[in-house]
């Protein structure tokens, strides 16, 4: 087949030359979908990783329509994605140039004893998907809801057989600077740099409204907030 040219999505590239991207194929042997494709810059060929999800209709908005977004490529040359099944939940994948393993899904198993339902990275409010972050040690930060109803932020190592099994790093409830995450735990934005420290932007409000946060230890600070004071220019309209 051939590259369907509106549907190239998330592409990302390492030090090394080592890239991947989102692309459908149109033309081929099965129905289009989109899929994770892996190469290099040295020559590598660019293969085709794994199916993350059926391609959307014909005419629609070019590149957003994704249900799950890949990370960043990292400095190891690996990668997690979310992959989408039939019964519309995901599994947070993981690839690493050479093999392709599941790192939390449905019915594994979360702190606390539970387990998880899906993985969703993203906001279930605004519909758009945020890319799980992933750091240059193959730590990587997902976001997943549990069969006993918590919806929160988890950590795991991306490596093939697991890296243990992911801790919970902050989710619904829990409090923050001017409020706490709910009555839902949504993001619109997530960021974390080498030292640890986690940039977000979520619900903190009953009434529904976003905010963003710095968190280090303990509870997370906030940045900026609806009504919040700007020096010279008023206040905080809409975050």
């Amino acid at each position: 087949g051939r590259f369907d040219g509106e549907r190239f999505a998330y592409h990302s590239i390492n030090a090394a030359g080592t890239f991947a991207f989102l692309g459908s194929v149109l033309g081929g042997p099965s129905s289009p979908t989109y899929s994770l494709f892996y190469g290099g810059l040295d020559g590598s060929p660019i293969g085709k990783v794994i199916n993350t999800q059926e391609a959307i209709a014909f005419g629609g908005s070019a590149g957003d329509r994704v249900d799950g977004a890949p990370s960043r490529l990292n400095r190891l040359g690996q990668i997690a994605i979310p992959v989408s099944q039939p019964d519309h939940t995901s599994v947070l994948m993981g690839y690493d140039g050479r093999s392709l393993f599941s790192i939390a899904g449905p019915g594994d198993p979360a702190p606390g004893g539970d387990t998880f339902a899906t993985v969703f990275t993203g906001s279930l409010f605004t519909g758009q998907p945020i890319p799980p972050v992933l750091d240059d040690g193959g730590g990587v930060l997902f976001g997943a809801q549990t069969a006993g109803g918590d919806s929160a932020l988890f950590s795991a190592g991306v490596t093939p057989g697991g890296g243990g099994a992911p801790a919970r790093v902050l989710g619904l409830g829990d409090e923050v600077q001017g409020g706490i995450l709910s009555p839902t735990f949504e993001l619109q934005a997530l960021d974390r740099e080498a030292s640890g420290r986690l940039a977000f932007q979520s619900i903190y409000s009953i009434d529904y409204y976003f905010a963003d946060f710095l968190r280090d230890q303990g509870p997370a600070g906030r940045i900026a907030a609806p009504s919040d004071p700007v020096p010279d220019l008023g206040s905080v309209l809409w975050v």
